[in-house]
């Protein structure tokens, strides 16, 4: 702004006859002054981007620069005064070229932002990707390590439990062979037998010991009446991410009014949770990945659907051992559905498997509803 009021200030006032040749000098050099820096900001422009968006800009403001020193040049000689430059046909010519040069300057830009648009796109499409790895990856590895944890901690326990057992078979042989003898002595059978009890009750304490190490911890069901909606929701923010990642859609339909179940928020969050996991799990590798998310309420009872586009249940897992079923894709998910069932019985509700008609699974959680609420 300051250059600008300068510059007006200047023809203004210190030039009284407004065709001389010096005014016409000035305002050309001027022009060429611009139109340099538009050049030498496109040129660093263009070597920052690497865009031929940018060297055509830098092409077109140079051009442009280089015929306004040439007409500043005609003008410092004497060939040219201001009335020349308003009233020649060059002028009318350069004239064109600065709206020509202007336009295809903001060609330019906006090629140059649909480029870093599109640079931005493939880096976040990138980012994904590389993210998408990482967490499946990162599953197989966790996966691996469960799987290998489990044969170390499987075989510890076998050698722990067969060593008691090995010493009580060989106490009885023992006094089996003491039976057959003739005159067999009555107190090395007593003792040998007392050997056999101490052995049998130790390998007893080991059993109750890893049952108690496997069986989760109890912890005191502070049960309140909650809106089953928040569990929904709770369960959609915790797998939000996760689903971005896996490019899964999930369709939620709640009802307007709230349900209210008597339950602990926590824990049958986390059950939803895990059955969301299961279906995200199951639609891996469809080309609709869709899972469906519904509620709906009976007269005492209220349940959430979980609906998926994978391939369903195994149908003799179904109609075997419901509780243990699984989807065919993971062999690990009928741990999860088992904790789900677990967690939904403490509340007295429970967990029902099936498959839909053509292809996809649905799972349903009900549960007790709140009396003295209304259904919808």
């Amino acid at each position: 702004m300051a250059a600008v009021l300068t510059y007006g200030a200047t023809i203004v006032l210190g030039f009284d006859d407004k065709g001389a040749q010096d005014l016409a000098v000035l305002v050309r050099l001027v022009n060429c002054a611009g139109l340099t820096i538009l050049t030498v900001s496109a040129w660093q422009l263009a070597h920052q981007e690497r865009s031929r968006n940018a060297w055509f800009m830098t092409l077109g403001y140079g051009l442009m620069t280089a015929s306004m020193g040439i007409a500043a040049l005609a003008t410092m000689q004497g060939l040219a005064n201001l009335e020349t430059l308003q009233s020649s046909m060059v002028s009318h010519i350069l004239g064109g070229t600065s709206l020509l040069t202007l336009l295809l300057s903001y060609m330019g830009y906006l090629g140059l932002a649909l480029e870093r648009s599109l640079r931005q796109n493939m880096a976040l499409r990138q980012s994904q990707w590389q993210s998408q790895q990482w967490h499946e990856r990162s599953h197989a590895l966790a996966l691996r390590d469960r799987q290998h944890t489990l044969g170390v901690l499987a075989n510890s326990l076998g050698h722990a439990i067969l060593q008691p057992l090995t010493a009580t078979s060989l106490q009885l042989q023992i006094v089996r062979r003491m039976l057959q003898t003739a005159t067999p002595d009555a107190q090395k059978v007593q003792t040998s037998l007392v050997q056999v009890l101490q052995g049998l009750r130790r390998s007893a304490d080991m059993v109750e010991h890893i049952r108690s190490f496997l069986r989760p911890a109890p912890t005191a069901v502070t049960a309140a009446t909650q809106p089953l909606q928040s569990v929904v929701q709770d369960a959609h923010d915790l797998l939000r991410q996760a689903l971005i990642y896996q490019g899964v859609t999930l369709h939620i339909c709640l009802p307007p009014n709230p349900l209210y179940v008597r339950a602990e928020r926590l824990p049958l969050t986390q059950a939803l949770v895990q059955v969301l996991r299961n279906a995200m799990q199951a639609v891996q590798g469809r080309v609709h990945r869709t899972i469906g998310v519904s509620m709906a309420a009976s007269a005492t009872e209220v349940w959430i659907e979980v609906t998926d586009s994978g391939p369903g249940f195994v149908h003799h897992w179904l109609t075997s051992n419901p509780a243990h079923a699984h989807p065919s894709t993971d062999p690990m998910a009928g741990m999860g559905l088992t904790m789900t069932r677990g967690i939904l019985a403490q509340f007295q509700g429970r967990l029902s498997l099936e498959n839909l008609d053509g292809a996809g699974a649905r799972v349903r959680m009900t549960l007790p509803l709140q009396a003295g609420q209304g259904t919808d």
